[in-house]
């Protein structure tokens, strides 16, 4: 719980509030790539690696 409290003491409510949107938007969208109907369970990764998300993101 350290980064929560750094992040309360390093940016407004606003930010925050901000923040924690951004980051669900994030999740949501990650979790919707790897969950697409045409997947199956034995594809979804357990931990997803920063590398491939940014890849992603920047349509590599």
């Amino acid at each position: 719980m350290l980064i929560a409290e750094w992040v309360n003491i390093s940016c407004s409510e606003g930010d925050l509030k901000h923040f924690h949107s951004l980051v669900s938007a994030l999740l949501n969208m990650c979790i919707a790539t790897y969950t697409k109907p045409g997947r199956s369970k034995k594809e979804v990764p357990q931990v997803v690696e920063p590398q491939k998300i940014r890849g992603r993101m920047d349509g590599t």
